[in-house]
């Protein structure tokens, strides 16, 4: 930047670029219309800020070049002298004149203007430069140089005056030796200078700002006068801190701005490399308002134009603060080199979010999900505090650190502050949840005390005391005391040393970022029944005793118990499950819950509901639990298995109570043959053979007896290898099977549908009342009638003397066809009546066979009955059984009922 254009001649070069705050250059002429008459005006066609010329090596051939092209076009590296193209430029001035001070600057301009044929005044005065603008440090002074010029033709002299003084301000000779309230006399067209002193006083807030008026009057003829406006600033000084400093008052408190406005920035052209936004009100940085921000994909921040700038990464070494023009002036820097968008990657919220908060004051720019150089994703943000005008960096995440340039610089880039420059200072590299503060002034005094643990809690005996050890911690930035306070409890509460040896009614005094630890003593009363109290505690600082922390420490005379029922025994057989019922009782003095837990057992153990606490249980109340242990199948007579039942506290850890529960499988008899029905054939004459599983489902040895029962075609029974028939298995153990063999032979005479069923039955010679019986069905190996099919072909029921008993079955057969169906049995059946029955559209009937048993029927009698059935329609023929026993000792359980089979058997036939 030119700060005589900027100043003096008003042409804003690059300051409107920067969106700064200067109204008007020295001259009094707007920024940016040049100086005069003589509006500073582009070619038609060419675009502000774009000429090619300034900033580039074009600008040393800039004034050696006449523009001679045609009308309306542009010339791109020559400044405009005099051209019918484009008006006169006055930035060609400025090169010449930056070299020389403000004053001397104004006589040359004043020899140009009248070079020009401007006519200046036949008489008067004039002060000059007529607008002048410094800052320096509340409590600094500030010297301005003005000239003044006697215009008249005659020597005069002024009255000097200094009007609208906010601040204290004194004239001087041009020597600053002398405090002058007037100046000459002056020769005609003669000059002279003075000094203007400001003192910006000590205390004054950082950016106070005044206009003091110069006013220069003549002392002979017509009175003329003229004035110069001085403008004092108080600068904005700007000191760093960081959470990382303990004392520092600085801590990370994030808040996001994702609610905001998200923008989404790349520089490789699917999106803006940068952009702005207004600000909600003037924030101002280095001494300048500003109304809008700026900020790029860079992780910077700016008060200015980005696109003038190559910003990815840093040029100038130091890169902060550093006034190259390559790089960005008045500037934020909050992760600079190191983040840089990559396209097609990262979530799907990623983004720059833009959000303010009203009720602070702050406007949040907030980085989110952003990819740095290494491919990760990060969350930053910069918050400006529109009321102060300081401004805080809090990074949440930071996966690199790696070539981040952090810091803040002026509009000039001569001035600014790094915080870390690609890792140094190493103590200063970004981290997750730090936050940095570019304060302004002085940085204040910080008093800060934390108490830790914030929270403790402790039981105790009635009448006992219990005693607490407490950390406090200075974070204040100068050494400090602090009292100790109860602030809240209903027991009497006491502060020791650490040790407990000498009461304490404060401590320190501590050193910035020092701790001690004290003793808390709390007495508790002598209740029985349970209470408790919570009593905060407080430090407090002597040096400003507003400052303060506390900490709750909870106090109870607890006495936590629990009782379970006492110790069982129990007993069942193999494979069935014996349950427990036990109770367990709070016998404590406060309200619990109980974690339940089972353990030591071999054998399946489960609480029953499934539970893994017990409800919520006041002082003497109770709850009843259920354990249920299963007997393995393979559990040895008089096995034994134990099992832990234990009852802990949840909130009293060793609080906790155990019972046994001790099981016993009892010995017994049983048995068990695996199949529950088979059907199987033959042609005439055939043998067929099943085999049969038995099992020793009792768990004790045994034997088995074996009996078929109910056949007609000639049955027998027979080993595993069908090499000698058997009446009983051999011994077996518990959970042990032996494979029997059953051969039936089908019939010589034998003509379809015959059929023929048996029922065997194994029964335990240990227990004889023990029995489990299996159904066979042999049919005539001949084709079934495909259109008539009755289910179950054979089945068998165990009945007591005088029952009625029923048979029911299932025909399919073809809808509008007659079945005949007739039952006969041996002794106790049916009396062969046939029933005739139409089958309906849905191809289904159910027939029905009843008899009633004789009452005087004995145990072990049975019956078989034959059901024909014979569809009069097609002439289709089929057959089905049922095996009837007479049970007297009410311990029979019927199998359950055998399943639907189909059978059919291939016809092969010898030509």
């Amino acid at each position: 930047p030119c700060p005589f254009t900027e100043l003096y001649l008003g042409a804003a070069d690059w300051i409107e670029d920067q969106k700064g705050e200067v109204l008007y250059g020295v001259s009094g002429n707007p920024v940016g219309d040049g100086l005069g008459p003589y509006t500073m005006t582009f070619p038609p066609l060419l675009a502000d800020f774009t000429d090619q010329i300034t900033g580039t090596i074009a600008a040393s051939l800039a004034f050696s070049v006449t523009d001679d092209v045609p009308p309306g076009d542009v010339n791109l590296v020559a400044y405009t002298l005099f051209s019918p193209t484009a008006q006169f430029k006055s930035v060609f001035m400025a090169t010449p004149l930056e070299a020389l001070a403000d004053v001397d600057q104004a006589d040359v301009m004043y020899s140009v203007m009248q070079w020009f044929g401007i006519a200046g005044l036949s008489e008067g005065v004039t002060l000059a430069p007529a607008y002048q603008n410094q800052l320096t440090a509340p409590g600094a002074s500030l010297t301005y140089t003005v000239r003044l010029r006697n215009l008249s033709p005659f020597a005069d002299s002024f009255d000097l005056a200094l009007a609208a003084m906010p601040w204290p301000a004194q004239i001087l000779d041009g020597s600053g030796s002398s405090v002058i309230d007037e100046i000459g006399p002056v020769a005609p067209q003669g000059t002279v200078d003075l000094l203007v002193v400001v003192e910006v006083p000590a205390g004054s807030p950082p950016g106070a700002e005044v206009s003091i008026e110069l006013q220069a009057t003549s002392q002979s003829g017509t009175p003329h006068s003229n004035s110069a406006f001085l403008t004092a600033q108080a600068e904005q000084l700007y000191y760093l801190l960081d959470s990382d400093q303990c004392d520092s008052g600085v801590h990370f408190n994030w808040i996001d701005a994702t609610g905001g406005i998200r923008h989404q920035l790349n520089d490789d052209g699917s999106f803006p490399e940068y952009t702005s936004v207004p600000l909600p009100a003037p924030f101002k940085f280095y001494n300048v308002d500003y109304h809008e921000v700026w900020f790029n994909d860079h992780g910077s921040i700016l008060f200015g134009d980005d696109n003038v700038y190559d910003d990815s990464q840093p040029s100038g070494t130091p890169p902060i603060p550093n006034p190259t023009l390559l790089d960005p002036n008045s500037a934020i820097y909050a992760a600079w080199g190191n983040f840089f968008w990559h396209p097609g990657s990262g979530p799907a919220d990623w983004g720059v979010y833009t959000d303010y908060d009203a009720g602070q004051n702050w406007f949040i720019i907030q980085y989110h999900n952003y990819g740095n150089l290494l491919g990760d994703f990060d969350d930053f943000e910069v918050i400006l505090d529109l009321n102060s005008n300081e401004i805080y960096l809090q990074y949440q995440t930071v996966s690199n650190h790696q070539f981040a340039n952090v810091g803040i610089e002026n509009q000039f880039g001569n001035k600014g502050i790094a915080y870390v420059v690609d890792q140094v200072p190493a103590a200063n590299m970004l981290h997750n949840n730090l936050a940095v503060k570019f304060g302004i002034g002085t940085p204040p005094l910080n008093r800060e005390v934390t108490l830790s643990p914030a929270n403790q809690g402790a039981t105790g005996s009635p009448n006992a005391q219990l005693d607490y050890v407490v950390t406090v911690a200075s974070a204040s930035s100068v050494a400090d005391s602090f009292d100790l306070e109860v602030a809240n409890s209903t027991w009497p509460v006491s502060f020791w040393d650490a040790t407990f040896t000498n009461p304490l009614s404060s401590v320190g005094p501590l050193n910035p970022c020092t701790s001690t630890d004290i003793g808390v003593r709390v007495t508790l009363p002598g209740d029985t029944s349970y209470v408790s109290d919570a009593a905060i505690i407080r430090a407090r600082s002597q040096s400003d005793p507003l400052i303060t922390a506390s900490a709750t420490l909870v106090s109870d005379n607890a006495a936590p118990a629990v009782s379970l029922s006492p110790d069982q025994n129990g007993a069942a057989q193999s494979r069935q499950t014996v349950t427990y019922t036990i109770q367990i009782s709070n016998t404590g003095n406060i309200t619990d819950v109980y974690d339940l837990s089972l353990s030591g057992h071999s054998w399946p153990a489960a609480l029953v509901p499934p539970a893994g606490q017990t409800s919520q249980l006041a002082p003497g109340a109770s709850q009843l639990l259920t354990v249920a242990v299963d007997i393995p199948a393979g559990a040895p007579a008089n096995a034994m298995d134990s099992v832990s039942l234990t009852a802990a506290s949840q909130n009293y850890p060793g609080t906790e109570a155990t019972i046994a529960l001790t099981t016993t499988a009892v010995p017994f008899s049983d048995v068990a043959i695996d199949e529950v029905i088979q059907i199987n054939g033959g042609p005439p004459g055939w043998v067929t053979g099943y085999f049969i599983t038995v099992r020793n489902t009792g768990n004790i040895t045994d034997t088995f007896n074996l009996e078929a029962i109910g056949y007609g075609w000639a049955t027998t029974l027979w080993n595993s290898t069908f090499t000698a028939p058997i009446s009983e298995t051999p011994p077996l153990a518990a959970d042990e099977t032996y494979r029997v063999g059953v051969r039936v032979r089908v019939p010589a005479g034998a003509v379809a549908p015959a059929q023929d069923m048996v029922v065997v039955r194994a029964q335990a010679n240990e227990a004889l009342t023990e029995s489990d019986f299996t159904t066979l069905v042999t049919q005539l190996d001949e084709p079934p009638a495909a259109d008539l099919v009755v289910t179950p072909a054979g089945q068998w029921a165990m009945v007591n003397p005088g029952q009625t008993m029923t048979l029911t079955l299932r025909v399919e057969a073809l809808p509008g066809h007659s079945i005949v169906v007739t039952g006969t049995g041996g002794v106790w059946g049916p009396d062969g009546a046939a029933t005739l029955l139409t089958v309906g559209a849905n191809g289904l009937i159910s027939p029905t066979i009843t008899f009633v048993v004789p009452g005087d029927a004995q145990p072990g009698q049975w019956d078989k009955v034959l059901v024909d059935l014979v569809d009069q329609t097609s002439g289709a023929h089929v057959q089905a059984h049922m095996l009837v026993f007479i049970d007297t000792t009410g311990d029979f359980v019927p199998p359950p009922a055998p399943p639907v089979y189909k059978i059919y058997v291939p016809i092969i036939r010898r030509e």
